[in-house]
């Protein structure tokens, strides 16, 4: 009982922390019924009431929104692959310099110490895909001769296992995506990804159906709130969208669509 009252102590504490930085630093968002803010107050109430909540609190140190609007799935990865890989005095990332000038680089100390972190960085993560930059936004291709913006899910996974992550995608059965019985193990699949701490789960979904601004994104997930039946989705758009609770059943509404020749859905990535 004891354990059990510290923890909650904890989740209070740190939960409420970020979510004074995330109302200071959230967005105003267009209204839509399908979504929960994250910080407003019932947001905040399912957050202390989550459960399979320790994704949140690996990926919210490692939050950082996308540096463009095709770079969701490159965002999402590349937080993902911080929460799984960094530690304090590793050093097997390789360092990017890009954020940095020469010329700015140029009064830095030349013996040895460097001004980077040993973490990935949407730069780096994004050299590495198999769908290359310029693909990504929009170069026409002779599958895609209008061009394909961003990543399709299959895009996703090969970016993964290209950095040596295990990263197993589930596109959503449309023909399925009505049954009782497939959400029900939808959702247990999305669970029982946010239960493992060695495991973190994204989804690629439309806003569409979620009456967002916007079409096809990426965003990994950070709890689950039993009582609503809503996972916390850690939007990494923070420009224009906050983070927000969905319902299992919106959720699956939205990664039901097709992205041109594909359907949506999620991906679970783990080490390799």
């Amino acid at each position: 009982m004891k354990d059990e009252s510290m923890k909650n102590t904890f989740l209070k504490s740190a939960g409420l922390g970020l979510l004074m930085l995330g109302a200071l630093a959230s967005p105003l968002t267009m209204a839509s019924n399908k979504v929960l803010d994250w910080a407003s107050k019932e947001g905040q109430t399912r957050l202390m009431n989550s459960v399979d909540n320790q994704d949140f609190f690996s990926l919210a140190p490692h939050f950082e929104g996308q540096s463009n609007k095709v770079f969701c799935g490159i965002a999402s990865m590349a937080m993902v692959a911080n929460a799984l890989s960094v530690t304090p005095n590793g050093d097997s990332i390789e360092l990017d310099p890009s954020r940095m000038t020469e010329a700015e680089l140029e009064y830095f100390p030349k013996d040895g110490w460097s001004p980077f972190f040993h973490r990935y960085t949407q730069e780096s993560v994004s050299k590495v895909s198999p769908k290359p930059r310029i693909e990504m936004f929009g170069k026409p291709t002779e599958k895609h001769p209008k061009g394909d913006y961003g990543m399709q899910l299959t895009d996703f996974e090969a970016l993964g296992t290209q950095m040596g992550f295990k990263t197993v995608i589930e596109p959503i059965d449309l023909d399925k995506k009505d049954s009782c019985v497939y959400a029900s193990y939808i959702k247990k699949q999305l669970i029982a990804g946010l239960a493992d701490p060695d495991k973190f789960v994204v989804v690629n979904y439309s806003r569409v159906p979620l009456e967002q601004r916007g079409t096809g994104h990426y965003s990994p997930i950070g709890a689950y709130h039993p009582t609503s039946d809503s996972f916390l989705v850690m939007d990494v758009s923070n420009t224009y969208q906050t983070w927000v609770w969905i319902s299992s059943h919106n959720l699956l509404e939205a990664m039901a669509t097709l992205d041109g020749d594909q359907v949506r859905g999620y991906a679970i990535v783990s080490k390799g």
